[in-house]
């Protein structure tokens, strides 16, 4: 996969192993944090497929009213959110939707196509997995990547961290593409969503 990949550019073959969820069984889970939830929720929104949304009507975790539905939640494969967050997020893909729909080089996004996509193919003898936030019916059309950010989506405070975080996963999901469709498509494009009003 891309992010494996990614791994063994930036650290090493051990770390990339250690990393892989089939190759390393004893791997402990990462915490999730409400920032993950948040880009999560995002997504679905977004893209109108993944897990379910729940809300936890509630300011905080502190009651155990309130830790009991975000454990249920997350037990039954849901996201939790508290109420706070829930409309934040609600607002958010709204405003992103908006814009994406202003936008000429969106319009393929809102094409007929899937979401979440997964592609599979061989090259030189290497399985090569990846998970597409959207692909267009089109094969000619561009792949589609949604970025939650914290941070800015400022153009050039974003180029920076493409380079850094993001430099194989256009060529990676592009490969993959013409593998299968056999049509290379047009450059991959990256929807940057900033999670935060202000």
């Amino acid at each position: 996969s891309n992010s494996i990949a990614r791994i063994l550019l930036d650290q090493s073959p051990m770390h990339a192993r250690f990393s892989h969820p089939r190759l390393n069984l004893q791997r402990e889970p990462f915490e999730v944090t409400s920032a993950m939830e948040f880009g999560t929720a995002l997504h679905k929104l977004l893209l109108g497929k993944g897990a379910a949304i729940v809300e936890v009507k509630a300011d905080d975790y502190r009651t155990k009213l309130a830790k009991e539905v975000r454990d249920a939640a997350r037990e039954s494969g849901s996201v939790p959110l508290l109420s706070e967050a829930y409309e934040r997020v609600h607002s958010c893909a709204g405003a992103v939707l908006e814009q994406m729909k202003q936008r000429e080089d969106c319009a393929e996004f809102f094409a007929a196509g899937r979401s979440e996509a997964v592609m599979i193919w061989k090259k030189d003898g290497i399985w090569c997995r990846g998970m597409v936030d959207r692909l267009p019916d089109d094969p000619k059309a561009p792949i589609f990547d949604v970025k939650g950010t914290a941070m800015s989506a400022n153009p050039t405070e974003w180029d920076r961290r493409m380079v850094k975080a993001y430099r194989t996963q256009d060529r990676f999901y592009a490969q993959g593409a013409k593998i299968l469709r056999g049509v290379e498509a047009q450059p991959m494009r990256f929807i940057v969503a900033e999670m935060k009003a202000r």
